[in-house]
Order: C-alpha cells, then structure tokens, then sequence
C-alpha cells in the first residue's frame, strides 16, 4: 500500500488527454517485473463504496446477477468479519478475452471456478483509508500464490474524496510490455456502467434495508489480573 502512495517511478500507462485525469500507471522494476495501477472515482458515497470491498458482500451469489463478467461467486469459508476464502467463475466477456490475449494466455478465460484469501482491513495503511488484498489460492494445494490465468493477486485502497470514492488498484505483472499494459481493461473503464447496475440490483437492495449483510456483535474476552 506504501508503494501505491509513493509518487516516484509511476508514469502514466495511457497517453494523457486534456481535462481527463490519467487513470492507468504503470512502474517498472526491471525487464521481467512491472507494476500496473488504476484508478477511479467510483459514483458511490464512502459508505456504500465500502460495502464492495466486504468479501461476504462483493462475492455474494446475487453478484452475479448484475455483474456481467460473473456467472457465480460465494463464500467457501469466512474466517473473520472480513476475511474469507471466496470463489468465483468468470463468464466469457469479450473484457476478460482481451485481458487474457493481452496476458499471453488467450485460451486461459475457462469457465471455471477461481478461489482466493480476501482480507479488508481498516484504517490501513494510514488513518482514513480502507485496503482489500486479494490473493489468488491454488485449488490442488490450498495455498496462496501470485496468479491463476488471467487472475491476479490485488490490492485495492479506498478513500473517500466528497461525494465519491477514489478506489486504487495494483497488480504485478511479468513480462508485459508497455504497450501491452496502455491496451489492458481496468474497473475504471466501465464503472458507471457497473455502478449502475450494482445499484439497481437486489443485492444493492438488501445492504440499503440492513438486513443482515456485514453485521456482527464482536465479543472480545480476557484474562484479569
């Protein structure tokens, strides 16, 4: 998260328009290891922007319902308020294509489930500001790694910025050129679209009436000298 914040070496992946901000940078570390951030301002307030990165909200089955890159998605194991193995299966959508093709892996978007650790964290990494890892899990050995496909490992910061919320993305890439990184789909390319939808949804529904989605009574219990 350090590394998102730290203004040195990130130059913009996109050529920069005139009165458009710049939404993809990229950083390179050397030839074999680069790093790709987006960013947006989702249309949502600070409050609801937050529900997304819940992984018992963000990977609810109803997701797919409204999320056109979804076909299914749940939670396998919650952990913690926060912190869960969660899988997902992706459709065939002509974004998902291009990011394999992109990747080098043009035939690795399968319909198949993806598992991964999501962990939201609060007032990480400074005060203000919520962060959501994302890691990739291998289903055969149960353990975190880097990537499956076109699924990467990803962390995402949130903070609000008046009615809006700035959400950051990064990813690390291997042997991407450029080029390739400038042509790549972000959320930020469709995410009115996707706010839209998510909005009109009954997932949208159910988080606004409070009936039961991120609520818990924590008890903590210690030992009195």
């Amino acid at each position: 998260a350090a590394f998102v914040e730290d203004q040195q070496g990130w130059e913009p992946a996109r050529p920069v328009q005139e009165g458009v901000p710049a939404s993809h940078f990229c950083k390179t570390i050397d030839s074999n290891v680069s790093y790709l951030l987006t960013q947006c301002h989702l249309p949502l307030p600070f409050d609801q922007a937050l529900w997304i990165l819940n992984p018992e909200v963000f990977y609810d089955p109803l997701r797919a319902e409204f999320d056109p890159v979804v076909s299914e998605c749940r939670v396998v194991r919650l952990f913690a308020p926060g912190d869960a193995l969660v899988s997902r299966k992706m459709t065939s959508h002509p974004l998902l294509l291009t990011v394999g093709s992109l990747l080098g892996m043009p035939g690795s978007v399968k319909a198949q489930d993806s598992l991964f650790r999501s962990v939201r964290r609060r007032d990480f990494p400074r005060p203000g500001m919520w962060c959501c890892i994302t890691a990739c899990v291998d289903p055969e050995q149960m353990m975190i790694c880097e990537g499956q496909g076109v699924e990467k490992t990803r962390v995402v910061l949130a903070q609000e910025d008046g009615d809006t919320t700035l959400f950051r993305e990064i990813v690390r890439l291997h042997r991407i050129p450029k080029w390739a990184m400038a042509k790549m789909p972000g959320f930020s390319d469709f995410v009115d679209e996707w706010v839209q939808a998510f909005r009109a949804s009954r997932l949208f529904a159910l988080l606004e009436s409070g009936t039961g989605f991120g609520e818990y009574l924590v008890i903590s219990i210690r030992k009195c000298e």
